[in-house]
């Protein structure tokens, strides 16, 4: 993937800019939403609050499998 295509906002290079980005996301939390939308839906097949509970388990599979 291309970085520039599936990041929205702009692109710290160097700490200054990366507490600049920090404060105007914290200001402005609804900024690039759009964006930030599109690129979740295409990466993240699941969106709700069970990620800790799925790795559990395959990490638990995957013990199982091999005892």
């Amino acid at each position: 993937f291309d970085y520039d295509e599936v990041t929205p906002g702009p692109k710290a290079t160097n700490w200054d800019e990366v507490m600049e980005s920090l404060k105007f996301f914290n200001e402005s939390p609804q900024a690039y939403l759009k964006e930030r939308k599109i690129i979740k839906n295409r990466f993240h097949t699941y969106q709700d609050a069970n990620s800790a509970e799925r790795v559990y388990k395959a990490i638990l599979g995957a013990t199982n499998d091999k005892n």
